[in-house]
């Protein structure tokens, strides 16, 4: 007869645990072709509305109580690689039967900022331990995985900051050097920054007095009066200059996000991952 392992049995337990401990409104989709590692594929909603936030799961249960050190020891490494290949977060769920707890760790960003720095040729072995924060505990805090889910989503849409803030400055900087028309393409830049305002007021955060200064509306439609007018006066000029150089500080908050995310994990203050 064909039994089914103990291990496999553990496996289900921890996912039906799992889903009763997710919100009602992230909603676990199916996994109908073979998942090679992947057990869940959850898309978060916020109440009703959509946010196109999604993230994939790998689950391990035990059996064994929780220890104040929460790891997982023989973790196979082609598991992390594996999760590198994919563009939205993939995560560990470990789940402790008897502890009746779930702790999570986003595997791509731990390979980046603790094992990469904990145990360099990590590559070259079978195996890795994966250490799972005190605070990543799925009942009490999900939020950090609201926070990880919105960081991944913002350094995706960075990419598209980047593009356009250096066309603006380029195009801005004609524009200061008498090229007057070239305005209401600018004006056409500043719009599409507007859209991605969220983005832009995160990584403003930590700009001092600099967050509630940036006026997209106002920067564009002074780019679209010189356009129409063919002048520029000198408020016009220091509008501009202050626009971009708060927009430059906002690119390099965002450059540097996994650099002061290196220097947490060295510093002990907080794990990102």
């Amino acid at each position: 007869m064909i039994k089914r392992t103990r291990t496999h049995e553990i496996d289900t337990l921890a996912v039906r645990k799992i889903i009763s401990e997710l919100p009602v409104d992230w909603i676990v989709r199916g996994q109908e072709e073979r998942d090679y590692g992947i057990d869940l594929t959850i898309e978060r909603f916020d109440g009703q509305n959509a946010t196109g936030d999604y993230f994939l799961v790998q689950v391990k249960g035990t059996e064994s109580t929780f220890a104040d050190e929460v790891k997982m020891s023989n973790f196979p490494t082609k598991t992390v690689e594996y999760s590198k290949l994919f563009h939205v977060p993939f995560f560990v769920f470990h789940t402790s039967i008897e502890s009746n707890e779930t702790r999570f760790v986003w595997l791509q960003k731990y390979a980046d900022h603790k094992l990469e720095r904990t145990t360099p040729n990590w590559k070259a072995q079978d195996s890795v331990t994966i250490y799972f924060p005190s605070g990543n505990d799925l009942t009490s805090n999900r939020d950090k995985i609201v926070d990880i889910l919105e960081k991944d989503k913002s350094k995706k849409i960075g990419v598209g900051f980047l593009s356009l803030f250096e066309s603006l400055k380029f195009h801005g900087d004609n524009v200061l050097s008498g090229q007057y028309a070239v305005g209401e393409y600018c004006h056409s830049v500043c719009l599409s920054l507007v859209k991605i305002k969220t983005f832009i007021d995160r990584y403003s955060v930590n700009i001092p007095n600099h967050g509630n200064e940036i006026k997209l509306f106002d920067l564009g439609d002074t780019f679209r009066d010189i356009a129409k007018n063919l002048s520029i006066s000198n408020s016009d000029r220091e509008l501009i200059k202050e626009q971009l150089s708060y927009l430059e500080d906002v690119k390099h908050s965002f450059l540097i996000a996994d650099d002061i995310d290196d220097l947490a994990v060295e510093m002990k203050a907080y794990e990102p991952y």
